[in-house]
């Protein structure tokens, strides 16, 4: 599988099945959804999507399509409406966690249901509701073997990495996943900086 990062919280998971692409439609990203033509649409929140041959998914609950499992979890309950903003994708046997800026904490309920995460995805925004060192203790708590900060900056980069205790941080314009990789328990965590 490879990922690919538009910006903002906006990235591609594509496999010779399916494309699924995250909050597309974000400040500052810029996706042809058309020419792209995903099959699955994923909304960490808010955001104006027209209608095409797609799967939407904006909510809690489990989704299977073109053998992509995705399963969605809320941090904050609404009573108008519930939407995820914490996201698990199995692809490929690859397990991928997503925690939008929205994210204030994480109960361990949820934790429990994410299980094993090979690739997390973390904001680093300025804005974001998590503070960086309760941030860190998630990743810590988490323990991908690899994380991909979103929404980031070099200070905020700095920060994470510091607080993280990881020297070397791989920037690449994409990163290849395969389920193969992650064979081993002990992998030291890796940072990677996709640049969009």
């Amino acid at each position: 599988m490879k990922i690919k990062y538009y910006g903002n919280s906006s990235f591609l998971c594509k496999t010779k099945q399916a494309k699924l692409i995250t909050n597309p439609k974000s400040e500052g990203v810029k996706v042809n959804l058309k020419k792209l033509a995903p099959d699955i649409i994923v909304l960490s929140h808010k955001e104006d999507i027209e209608t095409n041959d797609y799967y939407l998914v904006s909510s809690c609950g489990e989704y299977e399509i073109k053998e992509v499992f995705v399963y969605g979890f809320s941090s904050d309950i609404s009573e108008e409406e519930e939407i995820a903003d914490i996201y698990m994708f199995d692809i490929e046997g690859v397990q991928l966690g997503m925690v939008d800026k929205s994210v204030r904490s994480i109960k361990e309920s949820i934790l429990d249901e994410m299980g094993v995460v090979n690739v997390l995805f973390v904001s680093l925004s300025n804005d974001a509701a998590m503070k960086m060192s309760k941030m860190t203790d998630l990743v810590n708590k988490i323990e991908p073997q690899i994380v991909i900060p979103m929404d980031i900056t070099k200070e905020k980069l700095e920060e994470f990495t510091k607080a993280l205790g990881v020297k070397e941080v791989e920037k690449m314009g994409d990163v290849d996943v395969k389920q193969s990789d992650f064979f081993e328990e002990d992998m030291p965590m890796r940072v990677v900086v996709l640049e969009g």
